[in-house]
């Protein structure tokens, strides 16, 4: 994993602002692992979630702050959480691209293959009531019952159930869910985490102090946005210092 360097996050945000999760994911991804430039998009979801969880701890450190609200009181809600332990489920090293799994339950067979960016950006434009029936679809490979070929609109619910859990078990870090327990009615509950939702809101944060550095030292001293991002962190924090005497 490379570093990113001021500019690049600029750009990055830049470019990532107007597109979908999926997207943000493959452009920050492509910056830090150019040698997997080309596979990213078909790499299963855990497989990513893994990559972005390292490039939050070389940002921004290893432990998540996050906030929530209680569902019972709606009473706020601050926990932290350890990088590591959710490293700690990824799947090392993860199934080959496009890998078959077999899925048996009450007399059916379902071949299929895990969820990568891919799928989620080839179904991020159909309605809500239909993106879920359409991944599955490109998920499926083959579905017998009792060895007769079963199309997947009429598999039943309980072995799209059975093949979700499946899933998750095969690629964990494709649906993070944190433990919580509100400290006012000790209700508790889980809460989906979405890396990459979480870790662009950082990236837009960081984005908005460079061009607030930008703007700043470029009014003071009259230097280029690309001489001011090309200096060290520590040297634009110290002309900054000095604006403040």
């Amino acid at each position: 994993m490379r570093l990113l360097n001021a500019a690049e996050l600029l750009d990055i945000w830049e470019a990532g602002r107007v597109v979908t999760p999926s997207r943000r994911s493959l452009l920050l991804l492509s910056a830090v692992y150019p040698e997997e430039r080309e596979v990213l998009a078909n790499m299963p979801i855990g497989g990513l979630n893994a990559r972005l969880l390292r490039l939050r701890v070389q940002l921004f450190g290893s432990t998540l702050n996050c906030l929530a609200s209680c569902p019972e009181c709606n009473a706020p809600i601050e926990a932290a959480f350890g990088i590591d332990g959710l490293l700690s489920h990824a799947i090392e090293p993860m199934p080959e691209e496009n890998a078959t799994h077999s899925l048996t339950h009450e007399g059916y067979t379902v071949d299929f293959r895990l969820p990568t960016a891919a799928d989620l950006l080839a179904i991020v434009d159909k309605p809500s009531t239909k993106a879920a029936g359409g991944l599955v679809e490109r998920l499926i490979d083959k579905s017998l019952h009792q060895g007769e070929v079963v199309s997947t609109p009429e598999l039943p619910g309980q072995v799209l159930e059975a093949l979700e859990r499946q899933i998750s078990e095969l690629d964990p870090l494709a649906h993070i869910e944190l433990n919580l327990t509100c400290p006012e009615c000790r209700n508790d509950w889980l809460e989906v985490f979405h890396v990459i939702d979480f870790l662009w809101l950082e990236v837009g944060n960081m984005a908005k102090r460079l061009l607030f550095e930008v703007a700043r030292l470029a009014s003071a001293f009259g230097w280029s946005e690309r001489e001011i991002l090309a200096l060290s962190p520590e040297r634009r924090r110290s002309y900054l210092e000095l604006l403040e005497v």
